[in-house]
């Protein structure tokens, strides 16, 4: 049976699929549908959190100081905060509201968000390959 780490693994490349897709969803102008997809994404990735990230993370922050393990999990959780705060920021000022000019303004902020989230991925791929591989 598969490890909750590597349950998660998966849940988090599908989390990123789901934002590519909502890029394309807003480029395609079927912006409530990508506020909604957003929202969902955002919800899942804050429990997948909660389940699995953090009690990972305590686990190797306590036992494995001044590793690599220790730096990448500590990077990872840095910038994991920081798009975790930025994508509950958009949600906030979007609020369930048609999109209007609140949103669009959001454009470029939401552009870096989606290359956070991408980068914190990656850093994620990383703390598995080195537990895990």
């Amino acid at each position: 049976m598969a490890s909750t780490s590597t349950i998660n693994l998966y849940l988090q490349l599908f989390l990123l699929a789901g934002l590519t897709f909502g890029l394309i969803l807003a480029k395609r102008k079927r912006f409530a549908q990508h506020g909604w997809l957003m929202f969902a994404l955002v919800a899942v990735n804050v429990s997948s959190i909660i389940m699995v990230m953090l009690p990972v993370a305590l686990t190797i922050l306590t036992r494995f100081s001044g590793t690599s393990y220790y730096t990448i999990t500590i990077l990872h959780g840095i910038l994991g905060a920081v798009v975790l705060l930025l994508s509950l920021r958009v949600l906030a000022i979007w609020r369930f509201k048609k999109p209007g000019e609140s949103c669009f303004k959001l454009k470029g902020e939401m552009m870096r968000l989606y290359i956070l989230w991408l980068a914190e991925v990656i850093l994620g791929l990383a703390v598995y390959y080195q537990l895990y591989v």
